[in-house]
Protein backbone atom coordinates (compact mmCIF):
# COMPACT_ATOMS: atom_id res chain seq x y z
CA UNK A 1 0.00 0.00 0.00
CA UNK A 2 1.14 3.08 -1.10
CA UNK A 3 2.50 5.90 1.93
CA UNK A 4 0.00 8.67 2.16
CA UNK A 5 1.74 11.96 1.94
CA UNK A 6 0.50 14.80 4.73
CA UNK A 7 1.16 17.61 2.33
CA UNK A 8 0.73 17.58 -1.44
CA UNK A 9 2.42 20.56 -3.43
CA UNK A 10 0.05 22.24 -5.37
CA UNK A 11 1.14 22.38 -9.16
CA UNK A 12 2.34 25.77 -10.22
CA UNK A 13 -0.18 26.19 -12.60
CA UNK A 14 -3.24 26.82 -10.72
CA UNK A 15 -4.22 30.49 -9.49
CA UNK A 16 -1.49 31.49 -12.02
CA UNK A 17 -2.34 34.93 -13.41
CA UNK A 18 -0.56 36.22 -16.59
CA UNK A 19 1.35 39.28 -16.03
CA UNK A 20 2.62 39.53 -12.63
CA UNK A 21 3.15 35.50 -12.15
CA UNK A 22 5.51 35.60 -15.34
CA UNK A 23 8.55 34.02 -14.24
CA UNK A 24 12.12 35.92 -15.02
CA UNK A 25 15.51 34.93 -15.63
CA UNK A 26 17.86 36.37 -13.20
CA UNK A 27 20.75 34.66 -13.93
CA UNK A 28 23.74 35.66 -16.62
CA UNK A 29 26.15 32.86 -17.24
CA UNK A 30 26.98 30.91 -13.99
CA UNK A 31 26.12 34.60 -11.76
CA UNK A 32 22.47 34.60 -10.57
CA UNK A 33 20.19 32.86 -9.27
CA UNK A 34 19.08 29.07 -10.37
CA UNK A 35 15.79 29.35 -11.18
CA UNK A 36 13.25 32.12 -12.58
CA UNK A 37 11.54 34.14 -10.29
CA UNK A 38 8.24 35.80 -10.69
CA UNK A 39 7.28 39.29 -11.03
CA UNK A 40 5.20 39.56 -8.21
CA UNK A 41 7.65 38.06 -5.42
CA UNK A 42 10.12 40.56 -7.22
CA UNK A 43 7.56 43.59 -6.92
CA UNK A 44 7.04 42.10 -3.22
CA UNK A 45 10.41 41.90 -2.13
CA UNK A 46 11.19 45.02 -3.61
CA UNK A 47 8.43 47.14 -1.87
CA UNK A 48 10.01 44.81 1.50
CA UNK A 49 12.96 46.46 0.89
CA UNK A 50 11.91 50.22 0.51
CA UNK A 51 9.48 49.98 2.99
CA UNK A 52 12.63 48.80 5.71
CA UNK A 53 14.91 51.01 4.87
CA UNK A 54 12.70 53.74 5.19
CA UNK A 55 11.76 52.69 8.46
CA UNK A 56 15.24 51.98 9.30
CA UNK A 57 16.14 55.68 8.27
CA UNK A 58 13.42 57.01 9.97
CA UNK A 59 14.40 55.72 13.16
CA UNK A 60 18.13 56.65 13.18
CA UNK A 61 16.86 60.19 11.38
CA UNK A 62 15.19 60.72 14.68
CA UNK A 63 17.53 59.34 17.25
CA UNK A 64 15.69 55.96 18.04
CA UNK A 65 19.69 54.08 19.56
CA UNK A 66 21.17 51.41 18.06
CA UNK A 67 18.68 48.76 19.99
CA UNK A 68 15.63 50.12 18.15
CA UNK A 69 16.89 49.69 14.54
CA UNK A 70 18.88 46.04 15.07
CA UNK A 71 15.48 44.85 17.11
CA UNK A 72 13.58 45.98 13.76
CA UNK A 73 15.70 44.55 11.37
CA UNK A 74 15.48 40.88 13.60
CA UNK A 75 11.51 41.18 13.30
CA UNK A 76 10.98 42.68 9.87
CA UNK A 77 13.68 40.06 7.89
CA UNK A 78 11.39 36.93 9.92
CA UNK A 79 8.34 38.35 9.32
CA UNK A 80 9.47 39.28 5.30
CA UNK A 81 10.98 35.42 5.10
CA UNK A 82 7.90 33.95 6.31
CA UNK A 83 5.77 36.12 3.59
CA UNK A 84 8.09 35.36 0.86
CA UNK A 85 8.75 31.85 1.62
CA UNK A 86 7.66 28.95 -0.46
CA UNK A 87 5.84 26.46 1.11
CA UNK A 88 5.87 22.64 0.87
CA UNK A 89 2.08 23.26 -0.81
CA UNK A 90 4.14 25.59 -3.78
CA UNK A 91 2.10 28.85 -1.98
CA UNK A 92 4.26 31.45 -0.82
CA UNK A 93 3.99 32.24 2.91
CA UNK A 94 1.71 35.58 2.43
CA UNK A 95 -0.93 33.53 2.16
CA UNK A 96 -1.35 32.43 5.84
CA UNK A 97 0.75 35.24 7.11
CA UNK A 98 -1.49 38.02 5.95
CA UNK A 99 -4.76 36.62 7.02
CA UNK A 100 -3.34 35.73 10.68
CA UNK A 101 -1.95 39.32 11.05
CA UNK A 102 -5.58 40.80 9.82
CA UNK A 103 -7.42 38.50 12.66
CA UNK A 104 -6.49 40.69 15.41
CA UNK A 105 -6.58 44.16 14.18
CA UNK A 106 -10.33 43.47 12.78
CA UNK A 107 -11.50 41.94 15.25
CA UNK A 108 -14.55 44.18 15.67
CA UNK A 109 -15.40 42.26 12.51
CA UNK A 110 -16.07 39.04 14.71
CA UNK A 111 -18.14 40.58 17.26
CA UNK A 112 -22.22 40.96 16.94
CA UNK A 113 -23.83 43.84 18.63
CA UNK A 114 -26.85 43.19 20.27
CA UNK A 115 -28.05 46.32 21.51
CA UNK A 116 -31.36 47.70 21.05
CA UNK A 117 -30.11 50.85 18.99
CA UNK A 118 -28.59 48.51 16.44
CA UNK A 119 -28.29 49.91 12.59
CA UNK A 120 -29.87 47.58 9.37
CA UNK A 121 -27.43 46.00 8.17
CA UNK A 122 -26.71 44.46 12.34
CA UNK A 123 -29.89 43.41 12.29
CA UNK A 124 -30.07 41.46 9.18
CA UNK A 125 -26.80 39.64 10.27
CA UNK A 126 -28.47 38.81 13.72
CA UNK A 127 -31.30 36.94 11.49
CA UNK A 128 -28.59 34.54 11.01
CA UNK A 129 -27.73 33.53 14.04
CA UNK A 130 -30.94 33.21 15.60
CA UNK A 131 -33.41 31.81 12.30
CA UNK A 132 -36.96 30.57 14.92
CA UNK A 133 -39.48 32.53 13.74
CA UNK A 134 -42.46 30.43 15.31
CA UNK A 135 -43.51 27.90 17.80
CA UNK A 136 -46.59 26.06 18.14
CA UNK A 137 -46.99 24.66 21.73
CA UNK A 138 -49.62 22.45 21.32
CA UNK A 139 -47.60 20.27 18.57
CA UNK A 140 -44.63 20.91 20.21
CA UNK A 141 -43.32 22.21 16.40
CA UNK A 142 -40.67 25.09 15.95
CA UNK A 143 -40.87 26.94 12.35
CA UNK A 144 -37.74 28.66 10.88
CA UNK A 145 -36.55 31.88 8.86
CA UNK A 146 -35.82 29.62 5.86
CA UNK A 147 -38.96 27.37 6.17
CA UNK A 148 -37.46 24.49 8.27
CA UNK A 149 -39.20 22.65 11.05
CA UNK A 150 -38.15 21.41 14.21
CA UNK A 151 -38.92 19.25 17.58
CA UNK A 152 -37.22 19.09 20.84
CA UNK A 153 -36.89 15.50 22.61
CA UNK A 154 -35.77 14.75 26.20
CA UNK A 155 -33.65 11.37 25.34
CA UNK A 156 -32.01 9.29 27.45
CA UNK A 157 -29.08 6.85 26.69
CA UNK A 158 -28.55 3.40 27.40
CA UNK A 159 -24.40 3.91 27.68
CA UNK A 160 -23.36 2.52 30.89
CA UNK A 161 -20.17 0.74 32.19
CA UNK A 162 -22.03 -1.89 32.68
CA UNK A 163 -22.96 -2.80 29.57
CA UNK A 164 -21.86 -5.93 27.70
CA UNK A 165 -19.74 -5.51 24.93
CA UNK A 166 -22.28 -6.66 22.93
CA UNK A 167 -24.76 -4.78 23.85
CA UNK A 168 -22.73 -1.78 23.35
CA UNK A 169 -21.98 -2.88 19.50
CA UNK A 170 -25.09 -2.94 19.02
CA UNK A 171 -25.96 0.56 20.44
CA UNK A 172 -22.76 1.86 17.88
CA UNK A 173 -24.18 -0.37 14.53
CA UNK A 174 -27.87 1.11 15.84
CA UNK A 175 -26.92 5.07 15.43
CA UNK A 176 -24.66 4.06 12.69
CA UNK A 177 -27.92 3.21 11.04
CA UNK A 178 -29.31 5.61 11.88
CA UNK A 179 -26.88 8.20 10.53
CA UNK A 180 -26.76 6.31 7.27
CA UNK A 181 -30.87 6.38 7.10
CA UNK A 182 -30.61 9.86 7.36
CA UNK A 183 -32.31 11.93 4.29
CA UNK A 184 -31.10 14.61 2.88
CA UNK A 185 -32.31 18.46 4.23
CA UNK A 186 -32.34 16.48 7.79
CA UNK A 187 -30.49 17.29 10.45
CA UNK A 188 -29.88 16.79 14.46
CA UNK A 189 -28.27 18.48 17.21
CA UNK A 190 -27.84 17.00 20.63
CA UNK A 191 -27.35 19.94 23.42
CA UNK A 192 -26.27 18.88 26.90
CA UNK A 193 -27.22 20.80 30.09
CA UNK A 194 -26.12 20.37 33.46
CA UNK A 195 -28.47 21.34 36.05
CA UNK A 196 -30.19 20.29 39.55
CA UNK A 197 -31.74 16.93 40.32
CA UNK A 198 -35.65 17.87 40.04
CA UNK A 199 -37.78 15.65 42.51
CA UNK A 200 -40.61 17.65 42.87
CA UNK A 201 -43.16 15.20 41.34
CA UNK A 202 -41.95 12.20 43.91
CA UNK A 203 -41.94 14.83 46.58
CA UNK A 204 -45.08 15.74 45.80
CA UNK A 205 -46.54 12.44 46.18
CA UNK A 206 -44.76 11.65 49.50
CA UNK A 207 -46.33 14.88 51.01
CA UNK A 208 -49.97 13.67 49.47
CA UNK A 209 -49.32 10.09 51.68
CA UNK A 210 -48.15 12.06 54.31
CA UNK A 211 -51.13 13.88 54.53
CA UNK A 212 -53.19 10.80 54.37
CA UNK A 213 -51.25 8.65 56.43
CA UNK A 214 -52.38 8.50 60.58
CA UNK A 215 -49.82 5.87 61.35
CA UNK A 216 -46.82 7.57 62.93
CA UNK A 217 -44.20 4.89 62.04
CA UNK A 218 -45.33 5.47 58.40
CA UNK A 219 -44.82 8.96 58.94
CA UNK A 220 -41.66 8.66 60.12
CA UNK A 221 -40.65 6.63 57.14
CA UNK A 222 -41.91 9.08 54.85
CA UNK A 223 -40.21 11.91 56.21
CA UNK A 224 -36.93 10.25 55.84
CA UNK A 225 -37.88 9.62 52.37
CA UNK A 226 -38.66 13.04 51.81
CA UNK A 227 -35.65 14.66 53.59
CA UNK A 228 -33.43 11.91 51.23
CA UNK A 229 -35.34 13.52 47.92
CA UNK A 230 -34.94 17.30 49.30
CA UNK A 231 -31.10 16.18 49.99
CA UNK A 232 -30.19 15.19 46.57
CA UNK A 233 -32.35 17.82 44.75
CA UNK A 234 -29.96 20.11 46.96
CA UNK A 235 -26.49 18.15 46.31
CA UNK A 236 -26.64 16.35 43.26
CA UNK A 237 -26.57 17.43 39.75
CA UNK A 238 -28.14 16.01 36.58
CA UNK A 239 -26.91 15.77 32.65
CA UNK A 240 -30.05 16.58 30.61
CA UNK A 241 -29.58 15.65 26.91
CA UNK A 242 -31.82 17.13 24.02
CA UNK A 243 -32.22 15.98 20.77
CA UNK A 244 -33.31 18.87 18.56
CA UNK A 245 -34.37 17.43 15.56
CA UNK A 246 -35.06 19.72 12.03
CA UNK A 247 -36.17 19.24 8.54
CA UNK A 248 -37.11 21.07 5.42
CA UNK A 249 -40.39 19.40 4.81
CA UNK A 250 -43.03 17.33 7.64
CA UNK A 251 -42.71 14.70 6.11
CA UNK A 252 -39.19 13.75 6.30
CA UNK A 253 -39.53 14.95 10.18
CA UNK A 254 -42.41 12.24 10.21
CA UNK A 255 -40.15 10.41 8.70
CA UNK A 256 -37.56 10.53 11.00
CA UNK A 257 -39.52 10.62 14.51
CA UNK A 258 -40.45 7.43 13.23
CA UNK A 259 -37.42 6.16 12.49
CA UNK A 260 -35.77 7.45 16.00
CA UNK A 261 -39.11 5.39 17.77
CA UNK A 262 -37.75 2.41 16.15
CA UNK A 263 -34.19 2.83 16.85
CA UNK A 264 -35.43 2.72 20.85
CA UNK A 265 -36.88 -0.50 21.01
CA UNK A 266 -33.70 -1.40 19.55
CA UNK A 267 -31.45 -0.38 22.51
CA UNK A 268 -30.14 3.26 21.02
CA UNK A 269 -32.25 4.99 23.45
CA UNK A 270 -33.71 4.46 26.75
CA UNK A 271 -36.16 7.03 26.79
CA UNK A 272 -37.61 9.52 24.49
CA UNK A 273 -39.96 12.39 24.76
CA UNK A 274 -41.17 14.96 22.02
CA UNK A 275 -41.88 18.13 24.44
CA UNK A 276 -45.06 20.41 24.42
CA UNK A 277 -46.59 23.39 25.94
CA UNK A 278 -44.11 25.55 28.14
CA UNK A 279 -41.71 23.17 27.66
CA UNK A 280 -40.47 23.56 24.15
CA UNK A 281 -40.36 27.42 25.13
CA UNK A 282 -37.66 26.45 27.80
CA UNK A 283 -35.68 24.00 25.53
CA UNK A 284 -34.88 26.69 22.77
CA UNK A 285 -34.76 29.83 25.06
CA UNK A 286 -32.33 27.54 26.71
CA UNK A 287 -30.33 26.22 23.72
CA UNK A 288 -30.10 29.94 22.60
CA UNK A 289 -28.99 31.20 25.80
CA UNK A 290 -25.18 32.08 25.82
CA UNK A 291 -24.71 31.11 29.42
Amino acid sequence: MSKIKSTYKIPHTINVKKGLDDPVALKSGSVGLPAPVPIKIIVMFSIALVVYMASVGFMIGRNFGVFAPILFTIGYIGLARMMLKKEKTGERGFKWVMPTLMYYPLYKLRNQSTRGTAYGNEVERLKGLIPLEDINPEEGVATFTNGDIAVAMDIVGNGSNSLFDNEKEDIILAFDQFLRELEMGVSFIVDMKEGKQNCEVQLDNLEAKRIENTNPTTDMILKRRINGLQSIQQNFKTTEYTLFLRANTPQKLDATLKVLKQKRQSGMFKYIRKAYNDEVYEKYRSFYSLE
